[in-house]
């Protein structure tokens, strides 16, 4: 959330966003290995 100082984002947002960035994360690696 240090990114959106000027704009807080509820905490339950940033989890979701957080959670999906991580999902993008593991998908680009899963992709990475299996390939």
């Amino acid at each position: 959330s240090s990114l959106y100082l000027d704009d807080p984002l509820p905490a339950i947002d940033d989890e979701a966003m957080v959670a999906h960035h991580c999902d993008i994360a593991v998908r680009a690696v899963i992709r990475f290995v299996i390939s």
